[in-house]
């Protein structure tokens, strides 16, 4: 959320004053999720994004026109067997040179066939999984009609740039291996400042902030002769810095 901050500064040296840090709110990035065997393409603002891609234990299927996989894992269905045998979607953002990353939310929409996994853990993880990932969602008994999940993302550090973070999607709990569970398109209009995007109907959209903003609405009101009360807004994401020099 956005506040306005007053400081009263006295001109006789310099002064540094920093802001609280408040969570993005706009459009960084999407995903796309047509149907694919490979990897799908995807878009963001002061990032670059990895589109989904397939775990090596399951595969692409022609069925359908949104991301749908199959070949999930039935002996013995569990979190644990999906991750041993690879059964997940990935995708991933890098973050550009010059900028950081601060994450708010994902949306996310999700659907299977009526044999498909109905199990879902969403994970992330900042060494590309060589280390056990975040769990971000988790749930069971997922319907077989896609719904939009809105899952928080505001826990997760600011990434500095040059850093990828990667996440994953585990399904388990299939009833035969051609069972299919795939990322469905969701049918909005998206736009953001000073980005046009080309993806229209994405399966995952990702709101945060790259890049630092600078702060609005700067008053700078005279008190008395030596001091002034500086009035400003945070935007919505990152520190806001005001630096004043000390006048001869």
């Amino acid at each position: 959320m956005s506040k306005t901050i007053r400081q009263f500064l006295i001109f006789s040296f310099f002064i540094l004053f920093t802001s609280e840090i408040s969570n993005a709110q706009s459009l960084i990035a999407l995903v796309d999720r047509a149907n694919a065997s490979g990897t799908t393409t995807a878009e963001g603002q002061g990032i670059t994004v990895t589109g989904l891609s397939r775990g090596a234990g399951i595969t692409h299927t022609s069925s359908g026109g949104d991301y749908n996989s199959t070949s999930w894992t039935t002996a013995n269905s569990s979190l644990s067997t999906a991750k041993t045998n690879n059964d997940y979607l990935q995708f991933s953002i890098l973050v550009n040179s010059g900028s950081l990353l601060d994450l708010n939310e994902m949306k996310i929409r999700m659907d299977r066939s009526g044999s498909g996994p109905n199990n879902v853990e969403i994970e992330y993880s900042t060494n590309a999984f060589s280390s056990a990932g975040t769990i971000i969602f988790s749930m069971t008994g997922l319907s077989k009609s896609g719904s939009i999940r809105t899952i928080g993302l505001s826990s997760i550090s600011n990434i500095n740039a040059s850093s990828t973070i990667t996440f994953r999607i585990y399904a388990w709990g299939a009833t035969t291996s051609g069972g299919t569970f795939d990322i469905e398109g969701f049918s909005n209009s998206y736009t953001a400042t000073g980005w046009t995007t080309t993806i229209s109907d994405p399966g995952i959209a990702i709101n945060g902030c790259a890049t630092p903003l600078n702060p609005t609405n700067i008053t700078n009101t005279p008190v008395t002769t030596n001091s002034t009360t500086i009035s400003w807004t945070n935007t919505s994401c990152f520190n806001n810095m005001v630096v004043v020099g000390g006048l001869s």
